[in-house]
Order: C-alpha cells, then sequence, then structure tokens
C-alpha cells in the first residue's frame, strides 16, 4: 500500500522536474509539493519520524567530502 503511495510520488515527482525544465516554475511547484506531501504521509503510515530541516544536523552530517559542504550561512540574518 505505502509501496504505491511511493511510486507515485515519485512520478509526481519526475513531472515537477520536467515542468521545471520546461519552465513552468509554478506547476513545477504545485507537482513537487504533492510528491512531498504523498512521501510524508506514506513515512507517517509506517511510523517513520521525518525531521524537520535544522541546520544542526546539516553541521552534524558534516563529512570529510567537499561534496557535502553546505555552503549557505545558517547564522546570518536577513533582517533585524
Amino acid at each position: 500500500q505505502q509501496a504505491t503511495a511511493l511510486l507515485s510520488a515519485d512520478a509526481k515527482a519526475a513531472q515537477a522536474l520536467a515542468l521545471y525544465q520546461a519552465m513552468d516554475y509554478a506547476g513545477a511547484v504545485v507537482k513537487a509539493k504533492a510528491a512531498y506531501l504523498q512521501v510524508l504521509a506514506a513515512a507517517a503510515a509506517i511510523n517513520v519520524k521525518v525531521e524537520p530541516q535544522a541546520w544542526q544536523a546539516d553541521t552534524k552530517a558534516k563529512g570529510k567530502s567537499p561534496k557535502f559542504v553546505d555552503t549557505v550561512d545558517y547564522l546570518h540574518r536577513l533582517a533585524p
């Protein structure tokens, strides 16, 4: 049951990439969000916790390879 949901989410993600490549950014966002929500629902159905994005987790996950170096300054404030 969840495998079917994940296959459907994968198809939506592929559609999102195709729309993005065709410069249909609004359509890509709709498909990507639908895919993401479907993955979250499938994860919840099998009791897999998906943690929210956190810069602390990214920092702790750094490896020795330069491929995984994150250049985003999460501590930078855009507004006071």
